[in-house]
């Protein structure tokens, strides 16, 4: 049966998602660049959301555009158009089959979410192999979706079921990294919670190379990258993470350890760069290092562990040790670090490239040319495939355009734009640590305006869940007009989520 599919997003994902379902399944695409409405792609018409509106025979809408699905998403919500789902949903069901899910030992399974758009993800899991396992289709306790029918389930509790099954798999893609958190926290005591939206690297891995400015809507000015974000509505999207769980706060998804405070670059957009940087040069005591790795091992902390904040990691001589260290002491951490590369020797990415689950390297050049160290990586990653894998090579401009960081930006940002009931998510997924142990408001406060705790006196539990986080995170609740450093910030969301 034809489905009549329309692919929103005419570019390289929709290309793939187009032979992912067939061509004779896709009616047309659809985006919002002026530059692709009315012209083929893929031998298929490209259409507006006005037009997409109009159509009488359309099948699902699958979103394709990565970089701004989440926003896509609520413009088809705003426009009346709420058969939608994602591209990476249905990849998503392909990796799960692959899963351990299919191991000995793994008897039953609950699927957990229930609202409109969970449907199309639950419909292809209840379809795929691990079916058999599914025992409950469950939700959270105050949902008003609690005894609705799914096929032949009927829409439980999960307090209910958590202890009923080996596996809980989040369904919801709206928020999923806080129904995930919300969940770990809960009842990961009990059983595994599974997210497998979850992103495994910062960087989405796709080319060795990126280069963003290739791409037709790369803000390269102030008015344009202005007109973008605000487009991109994430105070919308922050603001419901954030209610979500404002009230029971999970762990932190990534922390950064700064080993020691200095850039060699010269970035306008920062001002950590040496120009104009402020800070007293300071290393990371080592037993501190070892102190807060400890820590997140015994709290089997299986998020995102940066090497690196507001600095060049690489001018540390002691990060390879530090990088072997940490993946040994907390094996379930995903390992990075985030580099401008010009002090790579091939000899020292060899050997920090072991310890590393991924390793970004941001090549500023005006003219987007790679520096000659990226240049000897790109060629040794392409003859060492499973090194390649871990590696993001990005293209930057030292002088382009990016969020005002609350006002530090400086000086290549003239306008600061911020929403002021905008609220933030950083304060409930990120802590952010300084040579000296202290821990800042966020990766924005370069210079450590704020101090939210001192892990050299306090645990990394105590000072998250302490008395200085809550009063930021109440401030920041009702709206970032509260806190002065973050009135002016545009930066509402973490990128990992």
């Amino acid at each position: 049966m034809r489905r009549n599919y329309v692919l929103f997003g005419a570019g390289k994902i929709g290309k793939e998602a187009l032979l992912y379902f067939g061509a004779d399944n896709i009616l047309c695409f659809a985006d919002n660049d002026n530059n692709k409405i009315g012209s083929e792609y893929c031998e298929k018409p490209v259409i507006s959301v006005d037009e997409l509106r109009k159509l009488k025979d359309s099948g699902a809408i699958i979103i394709t555009n990565y970089m701004n699905k989440i926003e896509i998403a609520m413009q088809l919500k705003d426009s009346g158009l709420t058969n939608y789902t994602f591209f990476d949903v249905h990849k998503t069901n392909d990796r799960l089959r692959n899963y351990k899910l299919g191991a000995k030992g793994i008897k039953s399974i609950a699927l957990y979410g229930s609202n409109e758009l969970s449907m199309h993800f639950v419909d292809s899991i209840l379809q795929s192999e691990i079916s058999k396992k599914i025992k409950f289709i469950c939700s959270d306790g105050d949902s008003h979706q609690i005894g609705k029918k799914v096929q032949k389930y009927t829409i439980t509790s999960i307090r209910d079921v958590v202890n009923l099954v080996d596996v809980v798999i989040i369904a919801n893609y709206e928020n999923h990294m806080a129904e995930w958190s919300l969940l770990k926290k809960r009842y990961g005591d009990n059983t595994e919670i599974v997210n497998p939206f979850k992103q495994h690297a910062i960087i989405r891995k796709g080319e060795l190379v990126i280069n963003k400015y290739a791409e037709i809507n790369s803000a390269s000015t102030e008015a344009r990258f202005i007109t973008e974000n605000e487009k991109k509505n994430m105070w919308k999207i922050a603001n419901a993470y954030v209610e979500r769980v404002a009230h029971d706060v999970p762990l932190f998804e990534m922390i950064e350890l700064e080993t020691f405070n200095r850039c060699n670059g010269s970035c306008s957009f920062c001002s950590a760069n040496k120009n104009f940087d402020k800070r007293k040069p300071t290393y990371m005591n080592e037993m501190l290092f070892k102190k807060i790795i400890g820590e997140l091992s015994s709290m089997g902390f299986n998020g995102f562990l940066a090497l690196s904040l507001n600095n060049e990691p690489l001018l540390d001589k002691r990060i390879t040790e530090f990088a072997r260290y940490a993946k040994e002491n907390a094996a379930e951490a995903h390992l990075n670090i985030h580099t401008n590369g010009t002090l790579f020797t091939l000899e020292i990415f060899e050997e920090l490239i072991k310890y590393l689950d991924e390793i970004i390297i941001d090549n500023y050049d005006d003219d987007l040319t790679l520096h000659e160290p990226c240049i000897e990586i790109v060629e040794y990653a392409k003859k060492h495939p499973e090194i390649a894998k871990k590696v993001t090579i990005c293209l930057r401009k030292q002088n382009e355009i990016l969020n005002n960081r609350g006002g530090t930006s400086t000086p290549n940002r003239g306008k600061s734009t911020s929403i002021p009931d905008a609220k933030c998510t950083v304060v409930y997924q990120k802590m952010s640590v300084r040579p000296d142990g202290k821990v800042s408001l966020c990766c924005n406060d370069v210079y450590g305006n704020y101090t939210l705790g001192d892990l050299n006196y306090q645990t990394v539990s105590e000072v998250w869940y302490g008395e200085e986080y809550n009063k930021v995170r109440n401030a920041l609740l009702k709206g970032r007009e509260n806190m002065e450093a973050c009135k002016t910030c545009d930066v509402y969301e973490l990128a990992i989520n």
